[in-house]
Parts: C-alpha cells; structure tokens; sequence
C-alpha cells in the first residue's frame, strides 16, 4: 500500500493547473495567429486588390520600390519589374515633374511633415503619360504598427516614403476642357479677349526686358452685317470660322491671333525688326481675302480693313496699343475698307473729334436741332416744279450750321442714323400733306436712305407707320437709294426694293454712273427714277467723256421707261445740253438751292404750279 502526502498532492495539483493553463495560453495563442494571419491575409487582398496604387520606396538614390501593389498594372506595370529589374519611383515620373516632387519631399523632411499630396505624370509604356494624385507618407523603420511595415517588413535603419496613387487623368482633361474654354473663342477656337490680354501682357514685359518691338492689330471684316442680315447667321458663322483658318495659315507659330467678338479680331506679333516687318502681314492678311468664301454652297465675297500700332513707339501698356490700334483701323475704314494703316497720333485728334461728334449728335436727336430743308426738282422743259427732295441740316447753338458731310458719316457708324433717318421719313411726309392743306397739289416727296436704314430689319415697318401716320399716299413718296447701297448685294437689293414698291412707294438710284451697275442687274430694280450724279454734270460742257455718260444714261433710262433727274445744274449750258439730250427733270442751284419749309412755301406761292426758267 502506497501512501501519498498531502504534501505531494499538493504540488501535483498545482503542477496539472500549470499545464492547464499552458495549454489554455497556447490555445489562446493558436487563435490570436490564425486571427493575424486572417486579418493579414485580408489587408494583403484590400492593398492588392484595390483599385489605388500602393506603393513604398526607399528614400536613397532615385527611390527603389521595396513594394508596389498589383493594381500598378493599369499603368501597363508589374510589380516584378520594380523587384527584379530595380525600376526606381524617379523612372516612371516625367522628367517635368521629378524635381518639383524632390523639392516638395525635401521640404517635408526639413518641416517634419509626415504627410502631404502631390498631383503629377507617370510614364507610361509607349509614350503615353498618365495623371495621378499621390498622398504620400514619410515613414521610419521604427514605426512597428505601419502597415505597409507589417506586411514588408523594413530593412536597415533608414526613411521610407509610402504613397497611395488614384489616376485622375479623365478630370485633369475635364479641367483642362474647361480651362480651354474660359480662355478660347468656342466659335472659331481661337484665343477670347482674356487670354489675348494675358498674352500680350506677357509680351510687353519680355519686349521691355530684352529691348525688342512687337505690333498689335486691331481688324474686322468689311460688311459682316449685310452677310449676316443676308445669308443668315448660320452662314456669318461660317464665315467668322473661315477667315480664323486663313488668318492662322498666314501667321507664325508663336503669333498669337484672338476673336474678341462678333468680327473683330486681334493679333499679335512677337519680336518683330522693324515697322515693315507688321506691314508685311497686314498686307499678306488683306490678300488672304481676295479669294471668295465658299460657304454652305454660296461664294461670300468680302474684305477686311486693319489697324496697326507697334510697341514701343504708338504705347507702352496693353490698352494703350490696343486702342491705338482700334483707332489706326477706323482710319482704315474711312479710308475705303480692304487696307492696313498704322497709327499715328494725328488719328487720335480725329478720334476725339469723332466721339465729340457722336456726343453732340446725341444732345441735338433730344434737343432737336435738327431741320429739314427742300430742294425742288423741276421739269427741264417747262420748269414747273415736278418734287422736292427732302435734305437734312444740323442746326447747331453755337456752331451754327453744320454740313451733312460731317454728321452723317458717324451717324451712320453710330446707328444714330436709324432714329434720324425714321424723324426725317416722319417730317418729309408730314410736310408734304401741310403743303397739301396749304392748297397746293400733292408732290412727289423724295427721301434718302442710308446704308444702315436700307438693311434694318424693320424698314418696311417705319416706312408703313410714317405714310399712316401722315396719311400720305405712298405713290407720292419717293425712297433714294444710292447706286454703291444699291449693288453691295444685288438680291438682297432687289428683294427690299420690291416690297416697297409693293407698298405703292417710288424708288430711285442716287448718284448713278459713279458705282458699277450692269444693266442686267440694274433690270431687277423696281425703280422708277435714275439721277445722274452731279459729278458727271459739272463738266457737261467741257468733258466729252461725261457728255457721252450723261447721253448713255439718259437714252438707257428712256428705254427702260425710267425718269431721269440730272443733279447739281448750276449753269444754264448745262441746261441745255440736257434738254437736247430730252432728259425729264433737274435739280440743282441754277432753279433753287435747297429751302426751309417756309422759303419753299413762299417760292410755291410766287410760282404757283408752273414754276418757270428764264
């Protein structure tokens, strides 16, 4: 019989619950590993498996890759060629970017900073280059807990640099489209006002740096309105799209050409040698007009006029050349259109004038200084008065009486003539019916029509509303359209001309014989009346070419079953020689000078209906 102690008992007891709890603890260990292992295998699938690049190099020289996730292949990488063919971070970054990326990591470290974001370009294989936004984490061999660390484990004592990549390259091209469009004309593509001035901003300051010259051109397209009143908006569009293409085709790489609107464009010239280096491209970009425009199946034939003003001699600033430039390309409007000018400072004398002009035509439309004042037309025959022309005149307060040759060239610029020219249509027929009240038989009533007034939209419109409100019969006013308005767009022309008369109104060609009129086209105007322009009469005596123009026009307008009014007799040779060529009417100083309406009321008085010529 074997007798066991207490005592032995005792530590046998506490020996069973010694391994007991070993075993509890190894149990506890066991599943502490597997739950590691667990988590560890789902942290390598979330950082294999995401569709971000997660990646750690070492911060020596040119950055080796000790890590890089699996999604590095939709840049067309394996992470096998970072391992095995020692690729560094440096090689897949563009050369742009690597020294910004350099600079920005070495500031970190110097700040203390462990964490910061950079937007850059990878090379990619084949050329192509992507986008990416990268946070970066500056990390150290002592920092146990980092994942990355976790799962590669560090070698040596030494900083690292983790990073997660996203590719942003559909929104960096979505900025740059918007980018594009707050700074490009979206019509033609071309460069809008904003860039233009950042440009030529810059320009100036390398210009002033380097002690270069550099030009600015201010140009638009001659008649773009009547193409647009014409042929649409479509077609103007095309239009504005054609001449950007010719005008790219004439100009430097580095030139910088802009839309700022409508028709207007402006272009830069870089570092130019001397004033005729501008002109020589001011006069290549009138050429590149010669040809038509093809456009939507129509041939668009048109011009352009262009101001120049180079730097440093027409201005030191943007604004200044600009507007030196505006004013150097109304000189070129003045002149004709279809040529260059280049500034000079006499313009801007003119300039001034002009806009004191513009100001002053605005203060007499409210103040109404303005007058009308007829002259009449007469039977070359019997004398007797056969119309009037209605003649406007500016009656100024102080300056006194000023010529329409001064006026009526910025009011037609302006558009004031519009509101002018529908007052004048109002006052010529209102005086014709107070003639009538006066007792004396209705006249024909002749008014002009400017450029701008014949391709108003609403001309037929006025025109109703001057006769209704009047109550003059229409068939007693008489439209003047000058023969240049008249063949600017022959179908256009004839289309207008047409539904006037069938409103019952007169029309007629003022100054005809000094424009180009065929008369093919001369035969799809339902006109009524021809007036020979006073060019050709002043020398009816003493120029056998004019006599011979006066003679054709005549004998063609008879033919035609037109009336024909001579314009600015003053002697009575000429006088003569019109009525043996059996011409209809005459108007000029030789029966009367153009009258206010109560100097013309009193010479219808005096004459009764058959004034005479001696």
């Amino acid at each position: 019989m074997v007798i066991i102690s207490n005592e032995y008992l005792g530590q046998l007891d506490q020996q069973t619950r010694a391994y007991q709890q070993e075993i509890s603890e190894r149990r506890r260990m066991e599943t502490a590993l597997r739950d590691a292992l667990r988590a560890r295998k789902e942290l390598e699938d979330i950082v294999c498996h995401s569709p971000l690049v997660v990646f750690r190099c070492r911060l020596t020289e040119n950055w080796p890759i000790d890590f890089i996730s699996e999604s590095v292949s939709q840049f067309h990488y394996i992470p096998e060629e970072f391992y095995t063919q020692q690729r560094m971070f440096t090689d897949i970054v563009h050369h742009l970017d690597r020294k910004r990326i350099r600079q920005e990591v070495e500031r970190a470290l110097a700040d203390g900073e462990d964490e910061f974001v950079l937007e850059f370009r990878l090379m990619i294989p084949h050329h192509a280059v992507r986008w990416v936004e990268t946070r970066f984490l500056v990390r150290r061999d002592t920092d146990l807990t980092d994942v990355l660390h976790i799962l590669v484990p560090p070698v040596g004592r030494m900083v690292y640099l983790q990073g997660i990549m996203l590719d942003i390259t559909e929104r960096k091209q979505a900025e740059d489209m918007i980018r594009h469009q707050a700074y490009h004309d979206t019509l033609t593509d071309l460069p809008n006002r904003a860039l233009f001035q950042d440009r030529l901003t810059h320009a100036l300051t390398r210009a002033r740096r380097h002690g270069t010259m550099l030009a600015v051109m201010f140009l638009d397209i001659d008649r773009f309105k009547t193409v647009n009143d014409t042929f649409g908006h479509a077609v103007g569009d095309l239009l504005l799209k054609g001449v950007a293409d010719r005008l790219r085709a004439r100009l430097r790489g580095e030139d910088t050409i802009s839309r700022l609107g409508g028709d207007e464009f402006t272009i830069l010239l870089h570092e130019i040698a001397n004033a005729d280096d501008a002109l020589s491209v001011a006069r290549k970009i009138v050429q590149a007009f010669e040809q038509p425009f093809l456009l939507d199946g129509k041939e668009i034939h048109t011009s352009t006029s262009v101001g120049i003003a180079l730097f440093p001699q027409d201005g030191s600033d943007a604004q200044t050349l600009l507007h030196h430039a505006d004013t150097a390309l109304y000189h070129a409007k003045e002149q004709g259109r279809n040529n260059f000018q280049c500034y000079h400072a006499a313009m801007s004398e003119k300039a001034t004038e002009r806009l004191e002009m513009e100001n002053e035509l605005r203060n007499a439309l409210v103040q109404e200084q303005f007058a009308l004042f007829y002259q009449p037309q007469a039977c070359a025959v019997t004398g007797r008065i056969i119309g009037v022309e209605a003649l406007l005149r500016w009656q100024h307060p102080t300056l006194g009486m000023i010529s329409p040759a001064q006026f009526i060239p910025v009011a037609e610029e302006t558009g004031l003539i519009v509101p002018l020219g529908q007052w004048v249509l109002h006052q010529a027929c209102w005086q014709s019916i107070t003639w009538q009240q006066a007792g004396f038989p209705l006249m024909r009533m002749a008014v002009n029509l400017s450029a701008r007034q014949f391709h108003q939209h609403n001309l037929l419109e006025m025109v109703a509303a001057a006769l209704d409100e009047t109550g003059l019969p229409p068939e007693y006013l008489e439209l003047e359209i000058t023969e240049s308005v008249a063949m600017r767009d022959v179908e256009f022309s004839a289309s207008v001309m047409q539904d006037l008369r069938d409103m019952g109104v007169q029309l007629s060609i003022d100054d005809f014989g000094v424009g180009h009129s065929s008369l093919i086209y001369l035969k799809k105007f339902p006109i009524s009346t021809l007036k020979i322009d006073q060019l050709f009469v002043r020398g009816l005596t003493t120029d056998p070419n004019d006599q011979a123009i006066a003679t054709a026009i005549i004998t063609m307008a008879r033919s035609m079953n037109l009336r024909v009014i001579a314009e600015g007799v003053e002697h009575e040779d000429q006088l003569a020689f019109l009525r043996a060529c059996q011409c209809e009417g005459i108007q000029g100083y030789l029966f009367s000078k153009p009258l206010p309406p109560d100097a013309l009321t009193e010479l219808l008085h005096f004459a009764g209906e058959a004034v005479m010529l001696a």
